[in-house]
């Protein structure tokens, strides 16, 4: 996984290179670097990131996984 910049920003482009499994290790880690250290950029991160996990082309094969992930965006969305 790359690197996190400072601001915790990544530009679509890089999103697009990643994979969902990728995309998925970075929400992880960025879910418990939230919950030690909270801030609006971080959420605000955590819902580009699964903005960007719904968007991915590999999620529509599992509706499971997509309804979670569109339940969880909207949990960020309301904190954010």
């Amino acid at each position: 996984m790359p690197p996190l910049p400072a601001d915790f920003s990544m530009s679509w482009e890089a999103y697009e290179q990643l994979t969902l499994d990728t995309l998925k290790q970075q929400l992880s880690f960025l879910l418990r670097r939230y919950l030690r250290s909270p801030s609006t950029n971080l959420a605000e991160t955590i819902v580009t990131t699964i903005e960007n996990i719904i968007r991915h082309p590999d999620i529509s094969t599992d509706i499971q996984d997509l309804c979670c992930y569109r339940k969880l965006l909207f949990h960020w969305q309301v904190l954010t």
